[in-house]
């Protein structure tokens, strides 16, 4: 749990240590994995709130994981530099990635020239019962973050899809990518899309809850609080309705 007796994370994404507090996203979930078997790329997008990294961290993740899937750590393409020169970095975005994907206390020198395709090759791959190496599995959570971070290194952009590229045709043909974003920035990835091999072609919108399955996330984590608790009649239900309730001002104020 969160905290001792309170089954609810809050207004933060979920991790993946409350899978088990995670409700109402079966579907969803089922859906992209057939889709991330299939295709070599998936957008998932939304608008922001809708729970892209709680769907991703306690659901996509350990369902992946359960499926025999070789998932990397999720990345993302900002953060901290620390212990290199930002201008020896080739690809500040490719750079943070491959951050995220390696061991803690790593040597941050040794990925400023390295591309994505190199650090894959030089990952062990698993391989399954019959010898055979697994899928593996890159996530990109906050994708729009290509767009807003580094504004002034923007023409390392298009390096950087040429590196997914490189990695899906050369270094790993098992790999599939799935790249995690809101809506609004949707528009700017489409000029990228042709350098990849699936062109972001293979999209799912994560929709906003429906209120069946929102109640079902209000409501199930207190199954296994002990001693047991639980909503008084229709609480539940009105929290809900306060819940979908947006608020708009018109042009009359």
């Amino acid at each position: 749990m969160p905290e001792e007796g309170n089954p609810y994370v809050g207004p933060r994404p979920f991790e993946r240590r409350h899978a088990a507090l995670f409700f109402g996203r079966d579907r969803e979930v089922n859906e992209l994995v057939s889709l991330i078997i299939a295709h070599t790329e998936v957008l998932l997008y939304s608008q922001s709130g809708a729970g892209k990294s709680s769907l991703v961290n306690a659901r996509l993740i350990p369902l992946l994981e359960a499926e025999g899937f070789d998932v990397l750590p999720s990345a993302r393409v900002q953060g901290v530099v620390e212990g290199v020169d930002p201008g020896e970095i080739g690809n500040i975005y490719a750079f943070h990635t491959m951050m995220s994907w390696a061991d803690r206390g790593a040597d941050a020198r040794q990925f400023a020239r390295t591309s994505l395709a190199d650090f894959l090759r030089a990952r062990k791959n698993p391989v399954d019962d019959a010898g055979n190496p697994v899928l593996r599995v890159a996530i990109f959570d906050q994708f729009e973050e290509l767009f807003t971070a580094y504004p002034d290194r923007w023409q390392e952009r298009r390096g950087f899809f040429i590196q997914v590229r490189e990695a899906i045709k050369e270094a790993d043909s098992g790999l599939r990518t799935v790249f995690v974003m809101r809506e609004d920035h949707l528009a700017e990835i489409d000029p990228y899309g042709t350098i990849l091999p699936e062109r972001f072609h293979t999209r799912f919108r994560l929709e906003r809850m429906l209120e069946q399955r929102a109640l079902d996330c209000v409501q199930k984590p207190l199954e296994n609080t002990r001693p047991q608790r639980r909503f008084a009649p229709g609480v539940a239900n009105a929290l809900i309705d306060q819940l979908l309730l947006l608020k708009t001002t018109g042009p009359d104020g």
